[in-house]
């Protein structure tokens, strides 16, 4: 039986994470250069903040510079066939994420590349669950409150992603399809304006990650309305599950990590790898994680590669009943 994602985090964090180093003519080499970490988001995008809160330390354990490039669109693939176009250098790297690495493997019809393929995984650095967010002047107090209006406004019932393809885009896809009435979907271009349409009244509500709605929601422009996980969070005791909320089945679990293109030098790959998890397990930047609504979840390759072919599986059922398919 394969294991569940649930058992792959649990059983990550009590596994003993620090890697050897094998090849110590490999580990002299590289790097000799800078390192580029790929994102698919906008600059201050949720991809770029956790490499942000690891990038000093890893510049200090690599003696490199390591810097961030944002190659934005359709749902992060731009920015993952750009790190397999680059070729296994070991300087280019993939910011992967939920989107990208299990949602899209189902989504696309017309790839030319397999996520699955040809990016190989380094490490996993953060998870997350998404939360139903509406402004926080927003008479809808409740997801049935929310319900209700949806299906007397089918006109008005538009909700925001931060792009086609991505966890926020599957989340209002499965929320509609649960609630049994159509909605309107409004792809952004990112988290950032994902936010932004939000607070100007653009758009109803979005379902996405909680770190993206943190800052509004602590000054009190945005309110979340239900947390899509399976028991209630700790940082948010007063918000209600979706199933607490009369919709049961709707977890969406979102996560980031580093992946490299198919070829990298495997002595490269578990010297960033164990950088990274390393960064990861440092209590400074757990907290941070936890500050802005993340769990910081360090895997290792080996482990990394089981966790993402666990999420393709549990994401293909989604995309297939929701009926989202993308060329």
């Amino acid at each position: 039986m394969s294991p569940t994602r649930r058992e792959l985090l649990v059983g990550s964090a009590a596994a003993v994470m620090p890697l050897g180093i094998r090849k110590a003519s490999a580990q002299g080499a590289w790097p000799n250069r800078a390192v580029r970490f790929i994102s698919a988001g906008q600059a201050g995008s949720l991809s770029d903040i956790f490499v942000r809160l690891i990038q000093e330390r890893l510049q200090q354990r690599l003696g490199q510079t390591v810097y961030i490039e944002n190659t934005i669109g359709s749902g992060g693939m731009n920015a993952a066939s750009l790190v397999i176009r680059t070729g296994s250098d070991g300087y280019t790297f993939f910011i992967s994420n939920s989107a990208t690495n299990a949602i899209g493997v189902s989504l696309y019809r017309n790839l030319t590349f397999s996520p699955q393929a040809d990016l190989v995984p380094v490490a996993l650095m953060a998870t997350m669950h998404n939360a139903l967010a509406v402004k926080a002047d927003s008479p809808l107090q409740t997801v049935e409150d929310l319900t209700r209006y949806i299906k007397a406004n089918p006109d008005k019932a538009m909700y925001a992603s931060a792009g086609a393809g991505t966890s926020s885009h599957l989340s209002g896809a499965l929320f509609a399809q649960k609630i049994g009435a159509p909605m309107i979907h409004v792809p952004y271009r990112g988290t950032g304006p994902t936010v932004i349409g939000l607070l100007r009244g653009e758009i109803l509500c979005s379902i996405n990650n909680i770190p993206i709605f943190m800052p509004s929601v602590l000054d009190k422009s945005l309110r979340f309305l239900a947390v899509a996980s399976r028991n209630r969070l700790q940082e948010l005791p007063d918000v209600p599950t979706f199933a607490e909320a009369g919709i049961p089945g709707l977890e969406v679990l979102s996560w980031y990590g580093i992946s490299a293109a198919k070829g990298t030098d495997a002595a490269v790959i578990e010297r960033l790898s164990s950088e990274v998890t390393d960064a990861v397990r440092d209590p400074a930047v757990a907290a941070r994680f936890r500050e802005i609504g993340a769990e910081p979840s360090p895997m290792n390759a080996a482990q990394y590669r089981e966790f993402t072919d666990a999420e393709v599986r549990h994401w293909a059922p989604i995309v297939q009943s929701s009926g989202a398919s993308l060329n």
